[in-house]
């Protein structure tokens, strides 16, 4: 080949080399969900805004712009997810991935965005900025942006952790998860609040009003947000009672990138995970999420639902009285899903390569170790992962990671480099929270080994403690003054039953398992509330109107006597032959003078009722009847009485009419 073949032959490969890596890099994001007035613009087409679309790709140097009360949410290849929220402009200034290492730089130009953050790899980044601050995001959930008239720029977290950087002076602060950092103004220092809610949309939007108010003070802002966040709270506790949904676990670890399951939510609820939001049938959702094939790791979805409560109206000024109740709508975090990932190509491709021995440098051969610390606490996720090292000389060694009766499959060709780690989820959902330690069996070339890794399973944290308690309604009887109620789900738990009666509270009780509970009843009727809570905080509430009528004795008083003379002077001419009484009478003895003791009151005259009386329609024990006599008779008025206790009285009222 001359010299000039050889030149052309070399920028040929060359070429084809560049290809290959340029190809490499996923330099892009996929719309998954989109609401309302959204446009693209993309980085070839400068000033010119298109329509945008589920399925549509987002690459480097593209503009994302969003109109009142609409959002679009795109997945990045590791499973990462960004929304840009409603009003917002903003610019994929980096969007690089490759060899499952995420690299990205969203500025937030105007606006905010949502995140949900997969775990980053060492070499990987993912950032947003404003012209105020950047955030560096360590694989959490939140969100970040600035206010409407630019006086701020905020990073609200969930979970996890980043650090919040001043552009212009450089000041840096950490922000762990439940906490907001804030910068105000151009040189202002960063404020970082405790919020337990932070990166809730509800809390986020009212950042966006009180940061642009300058003259509110840091005090007055804590406070407003203290008030705001104990609010939302509470809204979000008993949303967790009525209106959360239920999800199949995933599997622990899997080798394809892509992940189905399902989740079944109560009627109305709105569901919608890393920004995406899912349609029912029948209030069951079909969920699917996937990634790109080399983005290996952990993996971890945060579900949101959505629903309306009855919360009690605001209150105008000036009425009183009973305040009603009005719906309002609630967005909270009810699940999340987990999962190991890890490529089956590439276990192939490092089962190859350890076949031929010779390839192998012995000074990089691993020994076996378990790398993750002992205790291990299990919280938030509901999950823990195990991680660690083993001889990857031996194409035939085994690994299992075990717990209880559970075994994994075998991670020797699932694991890549000698190096594994392996997820088990942990809740009383899967049945396995009492567990206390899992164990890691290898045997290979290099001789059996086992290494034990401790637990620590929290069940305060609402990933590992799903189950709300059941409370049941058994019986009841009115006579014996006692109801009988049944308590579930408490088995391996702490529950506390609380009582009240007519809203009042009466006692509560601790059970450590499933229970029949006795409740002596009140004498009368009242409204009975039991209200169990675990050690989570979920909770579950039951409610009954129930009698209480013990055995007593009570009498008819007739007042007057119960026989009364009536002369009666004749009748004037042409008029009826009729005298009109009244006969009055009262029950005595009745318990507690309470009238809900009495089940029937009837009052006749021969075939004629004069008075019919039963359940509800009775609320006094005094009563007075009109009777009509007629001259010349003498009628006897019957008064029978029933007792809810089962008891019947008769008596009555004679008249001697002239």
């Amino acid at each position: 080949m001359s010299f000039s073949g050889k030149i052309k032959a070399s920028m040929v490969l060359l070429l084809a080399v560049s290809s290959v890596a340029f190809a490499a890099k996923g330099t892009s994001g996929k719309v998954i969900d989109k609401l309302g007035d959204a446009k693209l613009q993309k980085s070839t087409k400068i000033g010119v805004w298109d329509e945008i679309n589920v399925g549509n790709r987002v690459r480097e140097k593209d503009q994302i712009r969003t109109g009142i009360e609409s959002h679009v949410a795109i997945t990045l290849s590791d499973g990462s997810s960004i929304v840009v929220q409603e009003n917002s402009l903003v610019e994929f200034t980096t969007l690089q991935a490759e060899d499952g290492i995420q690299t990205a730089l969203t500025d937030i130009k105007t606006g905010k965005v949502r995140f949900d953050a997969q775990k980053q790899h060492s070499g990987g980044s993912f950032k947003f900025k404003t012209a105020t601050a950047t955030a560096a995001i360590r694989g959490t959930d939140g969100s970040f942006g600035k206010t409407i008239k630019d006086k701020a720029t905020y990073l609200s977290l969930g979970r996890g952790n980043a650090i919040l950087r001043h552009n212009t002076t450089g000041q840096e602060c950490e922000v762990n998860g439940g906490q907001t950092a804030i910068f105000r103004g151009e040189k202002g220092s960063c404020l970082v609040l405790d919020i337990k809610n932070s990166g809730n949309k509800e809390l986020v939007n009212a950042l966006d009003t009180l940061l642009d108010n300058e003259t509110i003070t840091e005090e007055k802002l804590k406070e407003t947000l203290g008030k705001l966040d104990a609010d939302l709270q509470e809204r979000i506790s008993k949303a967790f009672e009525s209106i959360s949904c239920k999800f199949e676990p995933l599997e622990d670890t899997i080798t394809v990138n892509k992940v189905s399951t399902k989740a079944t939510c109560p009627e109305g609820v709105q569901l919608s995970i890393s920004g995406m939001n899912f349609k029912s049938s029948n209030n069951t959702y079909d969920i699917t999420l996937d990634w790109k094939a080399d983005a290996n790791g952990p993996k971890k979805f945060n579900a949101t639902c959505t629903g309306s409560l009855e919360v009690p109206c605001k209150q105008q000024k000036g009425k009183k009285g009973k305040q009603p109740l009005c719906k309002k709508d609630v967005s909270f975090e009810c699940g999340t899903l987990t999962t190991f990932y890890k490529n089956s190509a590439d276990t192939v491709k490092a089962d190859t390569a350890k076949t031929d021995s010779a390839a192998v440098d012995s000074s990089s051969v691993k020994k076996f170790a378990v790398t993750t610390p002992s205790p291990v606490t299990v919280c938030e996720p509901g999950s823990v992962t195990i991680e660690g090292t083993f001889d990857q000389t031996d194409p035939k060694g085994t690994l299992y990671v075990k717990m209880g009766k559970y075994k994994s499959r075998n991670l020797v060709p699932l694991s890549a480099n000698g190096e594994f780690a392996h997820t088990i989820n942990i809740s009383d959902m899967a049945g396995n929270w009492n567990e206390t330690k899992v164990t890691v069996e290898y045997s290979g070339a290099s001789g059996n080994h086992k290494a034990t890794v401790l637990l620590n399973v929290n069940k305060t944290c609402k990933q590992v403690n799903m189950k709300r308690p059941a409370l049941t309604f058994a019986s009841a009887s009115p006579i014996r003054c006692d109801a009988r109620f049944a308590l579930a789900e408490a088995t391996d738990d702490i529950v506390i039953v609380s009582k009240e009666i007519d809203g009042n509270a009466y006692g509560e009780t601790t059970y450590r398992q499933n229970s029949n509970l006795a409740i002596k009843l009140t004498p009368g009727i009242h409204k009975y509330t039991l209200k169990a809570t675990d050690q989570a905080g979920n909770s579950t509430q039951i409610s009954r109107k129930l009698g209480c009528f013990p055995p007593h004795s009570a009498t008819i008083e007739v007042v007057g006597g119960t026989y009364e003379y009536v002369p009666a002077p004749p009748p004037p001419p042409n008029t009826p032959d009729e005298i009109r009484k009244t006969m009055r009478f009262r029950l005595i003895g009745v318990l507690q003078q309470d009238p809900a003791h009495i089940k029937h009151i009837r009052v006749t005259h021969e075939n004629k009722t004069l008075l019919d009386l039963t359940g509800d329609q009775i609320t006094e024990l005094d009563y007075d009847v009109p009777v009509t006599l007629s001259r010349g008779t003498t009628p006897f008025i019957k008064i029978y009485v029933e007792m809810m206790n089962g008891k019947k009285y008769n008596s009555g009222k004679t008249y001697k009419v002239n």
